[in-house]
C-alpha cells in the first residue's frame, strides 16, 4: 500500500518535471528565438491603385436615385427625468 502511493508519486512528480521541461522549451523557443525584424509583405500591387472615373459617368449610375432626406425625430421625453410627476 505505502509502496504503491510512493509510485504514483514518483509517476506524477516525473510527469510534472517532463511538463515544466516542455514548458520552459515552448517558451525558449517562441520568445528568445522568434525573429526580432518584422518586414511586412507589400505586393506590388497595392502601392499602385488606379481609380477608373467613366465608371461613375455611365448611363446605369446617373439613373440611381439619390437617397430620401433623413427625418430627425421629434423630442421625446421630459426635460429632466428624475422629476418627479
Amino acid at each position: 500500500m505505502v509502496e504503491e502511493k510512493t509510485l504514483e508519486n514518483k509517476i506524477l512528480m516525473y510527469l510534472t518535471i517532463a511538463l515544466v521541461i516542455i514548458g520552459c522549451f515552448i517558451i525558449y523557443k517562441d520568445v528568445f528565438l522568434r525573429s526580432k525584424v518584422y518586414i511586412p509583405f507589400l505586393p506590388e500591387a497595392i502601392h499602385k491603385i488606379d481609380i477608373d472615373y467613366q465608371t461613375l459617368e455611365s448611363q446605369k449610375v446617373e439613373e440611381l436615385l439619390p437617397l430620401e432626406k433623413i427625418l430627425v425625430p421629434e423630442e421625446i421625453g421630459r426635460e429632466n427625468p428624475f422629476e418627479s410627476y
